[in-house]
């Protein structure tokens, strides 16, 4: 049986990326407050969908508020 997934299961930069696009900024604007690409902003959001998986941000955002991680998207900003 496959254990249902976790936000524990991401890495730290993982989950400031996911923190940033619960609060709903762009992957260029989440790129610019990490000092990163926006290609690399989308690689770590391909890898936090597979983890979760998850398909899209609309379902990440869902995920989130449905698993009671309240202060995702809080700490981020």
């Amino acid at each position: 049986m496959q254990s249902e997934p976790i936000i524990t299961d991401l890495s730290k930069r993982e989950h400031q990326v996911m923190e940033y696009v619960v609060m709903g900024l762009s992957n260029k604007l989440i790129a610019r407050k990490l000092f990163l690409t926006e290609r690399t902003i989308k690689f770590h959001c391909s890898n936090i969908y597979r983890k979760l998986r998850i398909k899209n941000r609309a379902s990440l955002v869902v995920f989130v508020q449905q698993c009671g991680y309240a202060d995702v998207g809080r700490q981020a900003a």
